[in-house]
């Protein structure tokens, strides 16, 4: 007699995702039409609306048919291990970043301002910056937040929320961060703020030591860098902590 191997519940799994990506796929063995359709209708609309409250102003400029059309073959190309509320967001902005020479038709900003709300998704899903304790900046080491983010854009992504407008095409530095309330901001900077807040991404440091790697020729004095990083650390910006080498934790890596 032949044995007939009946496939692993890993290989079922991958069967039932693989179908239910497809809009027009097959139905999986041992599933009816009309149940598996309605399983399929209600998952694509999950995953649509979860993708649409992620990014609402990438969905908005592109349009309607073109979001479809990307979320279409994000589902049937894409690949996401997981389905979590975070996990599709990222790999889906990935998908997108990979595949832009497939889509000429994308408006140029889109790169920068489908990474922009991606970034502050991640930042307000992210845990409450952690009280600084008793350091301060007489005696302590300054680094950015792990709630902190400082991007570099060559469009003004965080000023696209007018029903007509479009991000302007400029240099556009921004310090992206979420509060202790949770909300999350994204304050624009002039280049000699941006210079002080990138000499604080890496690892912990004195503030004069900071102020030196931003102005190495002693542009701007140090009692200008001081109060900046004074409002920094009481908006939660920076950390403060004691003396130390070991290294504080960083902002989300882009996909």
């Amino acid at each position: 007699m032949r044995s007939t191997t009946l496939p692993s519940y890993p290989e079922r799994l991958r069967d039932l995702s693989r179908c239910v990506r497809q809009a027009d796929g097959p139905v999986p063995e041992g599933w009816s039409p009309e149940i598996f359709a309605l399983y399929r209708e209600m998952f694509r609309a999950s995953f649509a609306a979860n993708l649409q409250d992620a990014f609402p102003e990438s969905r908005r400029h592109v349009g309607n048919e073109c979001w479809e059309t990307l979320l279409n073959d994000f589902l049937t190309q894409g690949d996401c291990p997981s389905p979590s509320f975070h996990a599709v967001p990222s790999a889906f902005c990935q998908f997108v970043l990979e595949h832009l020479s497939d889509y000429p038709a994308l408006p140029e900003f889109l790169p920068a301002l489908l990474h922009w709300e991606w970034l502050t998704l991640n930042l307000a899903i992210a845990e409450n910056p952690t009280e600084s304790g008793e350091s301060n900046l007489a005696d302590g080491w300054v680094q950015l937040a792990p709630s902190a983010s400082l991007q570099h854009y060559p469009f003004a992504v965080h000023c696209s929320t007018a029903e007509s407008q479009q991000p302007a095409k400029r240099d556009c530095y921004l310090l992206i961060y979420r509060d202790g309330q949770g909300q999350v901001f994204s304050q624009e900077l002039e280049l000699q703020e941006a210079r002080l807040a990138a000499a604080l991404v890496d690892a912990p440091c004195a503030p004069s030591v900071a102020h030196a790697l931003a102005f190495p020729a002693n542009e701007y004095p140090f009692d200008w860098s001081r109060k900046l990083l004074e409002d920094w650390a009481a908006a939660g910006i920076i950390c403060v902590t004691n003396p130390n080498p070991s290294l504080a934790g960083t902002s989300p890596s882009p996909p």
